[in-house]
């Protein structure tokens, strides 16, 4: 069994310090949310089924969070489908300052 010095054991931690310190200047602000996005680890992907006016109601808040990502539409009714697939590639296309977007997919 290797023994490790008391030496080698505060130069180890010392070095393991100062790269969780430097972390925040190393990660590029993306990977952490910056600007009031939420992280890719921390985003909730979403599909949803059925768009009546539950659902098309509930899109609304959705659509307004930062932490949550619309990615589906699902719907036997074509008019509304397409309806709330308007709404979604709107809503991502201002977020984004662009005037279109691709939305999420439709089934």
């Amino acid at each position: 069994m290797a023994t490790t010095t008391r030496r080698e054991f505060l130069r180890r931690t010392l070095a393991a310090a100062a790269g969780a310190a430097a972390a925040p200047f190393i990660l590029p602000g993306r990977a952490r949310g910056a600007e009031g996005k939420a992280a890719p680890s921390a985003r909730v992907t979403l599909g949803l089924i059925g768009m009546g006016k539950m659902c098309s109601g509930h899109l609304g808040g959705l659509l307004g969070r930062p932490d949550v990502q619309v990615v589906g539409l699902c719907d036997v009714e074509a008019l509304r489908l397409e309806s709330c697939r308007q709404r979604v590639a709107k809503a991502y296309a201002a977020a984004a300052g662009q005037g279109t977007s691709d939305g999420c997919s439709v089934t």
